[in-house]
C-alpha cells in the first residue's frame, strides 16, 4: 500500500458524515423554523367588509332623515294633506317643463276659516275649511301622461294666516308633519351616524380579533404553545427567545 492511500485510511469519514448531518440538520430546523406564515382570515375580512357596508347605509338613512327634518322644520305642527285629481297642464314657473294642475277640497279644520290661499295659478284669496281649490303639482313632466291622475299634497301654513301646497306625490305617499315629528325624524337621523360608527368599530374589533385568533390557532396546530422559547413578533412570526445563562448551563448539564 502506497503511502497515498494510507492518506486517504487516515480521513475520519465517520466524523465527516457527522458534521454533514450537522449541517443538514441546521438546515432543516431552518427551514422548519421558516414556515409560511398563515392563510389569510376570511372571517375577519367578510366582517370587517360587512361593517363597512352596513355603516354606508345606516349613513344614507341618517342622511335623508336629516335632509327630510330640515324640509319640514318650518312646517311642523301647521300642515294638513288633502287629495287631488288630475285637471290639465300648466307651465312651470322655474323651468321650461310642465306641472300638472290638480283640483281638490282644502281639510275641514277651523283654523283655515279666514286664511289666504295662494294657488301660483291666480291671485291669493280667502278659504274656508273644506272649499274647493285648485293648486299646482310639484312634478315636472312634458306630456299628461307624466303626471299621476291621483296625488296627495300637502298644505301648510308658509307665512302668517297664508296657505299654499308645498308638496305633491303619488296617492298616500305624502303625511302631514305633526307636532314631534321633526324631534323624531332628528333623532333618527344622528341616531344612525351614531349606530353607523358603533357597527364599523365593532366590525373592525371583531376581525382584528378574529385575525389575532387565527394566529394562534396555527401556532398551537405547529406545536409551539408548548414551549417557552417562542414568542410572538410584532408582525406575528414567531420568534425564539434568547436563552438565559442559567438555561444554558441547565442544558450542557
Amino acid at each position: 500500500m502506497t503511502q497515498r492511500d494510507d492518506e486517504y485510511e487516515d480521513v475520519d469519514y465517520e466524523g465527516t458524515e457527522e458534521s454533514r448531518d450537522d449541517f443538514f440538520g441546521m438546515s432543516d430546523a431552518g427551514d422548519e423554523y421558516y414556515e409560511e406564515r398563515p392563510h389569510i382570515n376570511w372571517v375577519s375580512v367578510f366582517s370587517v367588509l360587512l361593517a363597512i357596508v352596513v355603516a354606508i347605509v345606516l349613513c344614507v338613512v341618517g342622511v335623508r332623515a336629516l335632509f327630510s327634518a330640515n324640509q319640514d322644520a318650518e312646517y311642523e305642527g301647521k300642515s294638513w294633506v288633502i287629495e287631488g285629481s288630475y285637471v290639465d297642464l300648466t307651465p312651470d314657473l322655474e323651468t321650461d317643463s310642465n306641472v300638472a294642475q290638480y283640483k281638490g277640497n282644502l281639510p275641514k279644520d277651523n283654523r283655515i276659516d279666514g286664511m289666504k290661499y295662494r294657488s301660483n295659478l291666480k291671485d291669493t284669496y280667502e278659504v274656508h275649511a273644506g272649499e274647493n281649490i285648485d293648486f299646482r303639482g310639484t312634478q315636472t313632466g312634458t306630456y299628461a301622461q307624466d303626471f299621476p291622475r291621483e296625488v296627495s299634497a300637502l298644505v301648510a301654513e308658509t307665512s302668517d294666516h297664508q296657505i299654499e301646497v308645498v308638496r305633491t306625490g303619488e296617492k298616500g305617499s305624502v303625511k302631514a308633519i305633526e307636532q314631534g315629528s321633526v324631534g323624531q325624524q332628528y333623532l333618527v337621523g344622528w341616531g344612525s351616524f351614531a349606530l353607523a360608527l358603533v357597527v364599523l368599530i365593532g366590525g373592525c374589533a371583531f376581525g382584528i380579533w378574529s385575525n389575532r385568533r387565527s394566529r394562534v390557532d396555527y401556532v398551537d396546530v405547529d406545536g409551539f404553545e408548548e414551549s417557552d422559547d417562542y414568542e410572538e413578533d410584532d408582525e406575528g412570526y414567531i420568534v425564539e427567545e434568547e436563552s438565559s445563562q442559567d438555561d444554558v448551563e441547565s442544558r450542557q448539564k
